[in-house]
């Protein structure tokens, strides 16, 4: 059989960030925040417009005139026109340049989510890669712990042959077996839905086949204070309500810029005609250019740009208060992953004690029994001891590294 290629935590993390359609579709939208940034989106460029229309009518005109002229006849008028006007704000007490800003921060704020969703994509990878090193791990175990049960059961089946020892003894232990036989099937099973998850983080055919990296034992170092630190500095979510506040000042600025004077220039260059058969006038042209400017101040608007602050200020205090909630929480998980990498460590000593001490009391309760020495219910106990003490011991192992983990996630 061909071996299988190891999948690193590093490659799939690669992997997982590369073909993740989340983050692709959060970095378009960073795209077109950022292509929003132009001048003329905020109405701070010249605009050109070229107008035309025409004019047709036909109607009964009865006119008489004080020097006894009379006109009465069916008339028509033609009058087409057609002109071109430019025009270009020369000031609107900074608004538009606010305006634009917005839409920078707007950019940098997406860039943020697309950061946050990054890192959730990272951590679900490394969480199920772990995952899939520990259940293997598991079934490593129980692989090398069934050759005590199947040697069980071959003692004792031998020995009510010959009837030296009872079919219950024998019975026992092939239930045992079965039961070990059952335990490795479904870690089997584990670990392939495991696989089949990872394959599907990292956008692969979720019947890719690979094996993963042995885990080591974690010796890093961490002291809660750099950690808080560099979480505080790191965190998106902090840096997400900090470009909110940005924004949102800004949006206060925009609000009071309202109030101040706007002024422009306009020129148009035009075309007009009117050609009619019942009228003093037949025919009026007129081609020319004309120019301005125009001013406009809001004097009073019923409070409204008052009241708009405001309400602006106070979104500008929720933010705030989420600021201060979101240190807390990471104060709070920070010092419950501290406080469990410190424990689970400590408990690790332990379980690594404990299980040479219950392989050694198998390897006795074995060889006594193969010596007629003990009872089958010595080996099962010994057996159920050290399969319960490994089972703690990996337990533990993998409970220091996760807590590790979270240091690092919510670290960086």
């Amino acid at each position: 059989m061909q071996a299988q290629t190891v999948l690193t935590l590093k490659e799939a993390i690669a992997l997982g960030l590369k073909n993740n359609d989340n983050i692709a579709i959060s970095k378009l939208n960073e795209d077109i925040d950022n292509m929003q940034v132009y001048k003329a989106n905020v109405g701070w460029a010249p605009q050109l417009d070229w107008n035309f229309n025409f004019n047709g009518s036909v109607n009964n005109v009865n006119q008489e005139f004080f020097d006894g002229r009379n006109i009465n006849r069916f008339g028509r008028t033609l009058a087409p026109n057609t002109n071109v006007i430019v025009n270009y704000p020369l000031y609107d007490g900074g608004r538009m340049k606010t305006q634009l800003e917005l839409l920078r921060e707007a950019g940098k704020r997406t860039n943020i989510m697309t950061k946050s969703i990054a890192e959730q994509v990272e951590d679900d990878i490394t969480i199920t890669y772990f995952a899939i090193s520990r259940q293997q791990a598991t079934l490593d175990f129980l692989n090398s712990l069934i050759k005590y049960y199947e040697e069980r059961q071959t003692i004792t089946e031998q020995r009510w042959q010959i009837g030296r020892g009872s079919k219950l003894d024998y019975l026992q232990s092939q239930n045992d077996l079965n039961t070990q036989l059952a335990a490795i099937k479904g870690a089997e099973i584990e670990v392939k839905n495991l696989k089949i998850q990872l394959n599907l983080l990292v956008n692969r055919p979720p019947d890719t086949q690979f094996e993963v990296e042995e885990l080591t034992q974690s010796v890093e170092l961490y002291t809660f204070e750099a950690s808080l630190k560099n979480a505080e500095d790191n965190s998106e979510d902090l840096a997400m309500i900090e470009q909110d506040l940005t924004i949102n000042a800004l949006r206060v600025k925009e609000i009071q810029l309202t109030n101040k004077p706007r002024i422009g220039v306009f020129s148009s260059f035009g075309y007009s005609l009117s050609n009619t058969n019942a009228g003093l006038i037949l025919l009026n042209q007129n081609l020319g250019l004309n120019g301005g400017f125009s001013a406009t101040w809001n004097l009073f608007d019923g409070g409204n740009i008052k009241k708009q602050t405001e309400i602006a200020k106070y979104r500008s205090k929720i933010l705030f208060k989420q600021r201060e909630l979101i240190n807390q929480n990471i104060k709070s998980a920070l010092s419950l992953a501290f406080n469990q990498w410190i424990s689970f460590k400590e408990m690790l000593l332990l379980e690594e004690s404990n299980k040479k001490l219950a392989e050694e009391n198998l390897a006795i309760a074995q060889e006594k029994f193969k010596l007629g020495s003990s009872t089958v219910l010595e080996v099962n106990d010994a057996q159920q001891r050290y399969d319960a003490a490994v089972n703690r011991y990996l337990t533990t192992l993998y409970n220091v590294k996760f807590a590790a983990l979270d240091i690092e996630r919510l670290s960086r």
